[in-house]
């Protein structure tokens, strides 16, 4: 069975854990519910608020009952690649919403571009081709993960490829080349950073081995 937990940032919590999908009627599971995917949403405020009175360890206790639902998916309020892309493509009333939502994987999209001679189609490409084989291998060698981060950021997929510059030791990180500095720091915020999509969702991931988030947000009808 698959769980997909999405993350929404609004101005009211609610924790919903009971199965999405089956009649309240149904007195016991038939193999069609077994088989459905279940839907968990989490709804808080921009964490960000309260980023002065903010500890990760706030939140503990709720990253364990989450863990405890072990979800397959984990969606998160920021824009897709595919979505920035398309924005930056059409420019004009888009270039204000990009700098409002888009506006570091921008930054970083554009230098890992830059840093790798590649369109963003074709880093979208490489990344989707990557991920394939990280989520499948036992084991990731670390030129692989810094190589699959660098398409990640190229293709505008910044939380996951956070989420995959979690997954090497400090070691690894400060011995690494393969990505520049400035954008290191970058990761390194992001990651350390007081809003929800960091300190619930790749925080999350991170414990429960999952290789990428799935962005849900969407402004194109802006």
């Amino acid at each position: 069975m698959r769980l997909v937990l999405i993350l929404l940032s609004i101005f009211s919590f609610a924790l919903s854990d009971s199965a999405v999908g089956q009649s309240s009627e149904a007195s016991s599971a038939t193999r069609d519910d077994i088989n459905k995917t279940k839907v968990l949403v989490l709804a808080t405020h921009h964490i960000s608020h309260y980023e002065d009175d903010f500890y990760p360890t706030l939140v503990d206790s709720l990253i364990n009952i989450l863990e405890n639902y072990s979800p397959t998916i984990i969606g998160v309020e920021e824009l897709s690649g595919a979505q920035i892309a398309e924005m930056e493509r059409r420019g004009g009333p888009y270039e204000s919403w990009l700098i409002s939502f888009a506006k570091e994987q921008l930054k970083y999209g554009s230098a890992a571009q830059k840093a790798l001679d590649i369109s963003w189609q074709d880093a979208d490409m490489k990344a989707d081709s990557l991920l394939g084989n990280v989520q499948s291998a036992k084991e990731i060698a670390n030129s692989t993960r810094l190589e699959l981060i660098n398409h990640l950021l190229a293709s505008y997929r910044l939380h996951t490829a956070v989420l995959q510059w979690s997954y090497l030791s400090e070691e690894d990180q400060s011995n690494q080349s393969v990505i520049p500095q400035s954008t290191v720091e970058g990761l390194r915020k992001i990651l350390n950073a007081a809003d929800e999509t960091t300190s619930i969702s790749l925080r999350l991931a991170h414990r429960l081995n999952l290789q990428r988030v799935y962005p849900i947000d969407d402004h194109l009808e802006k």
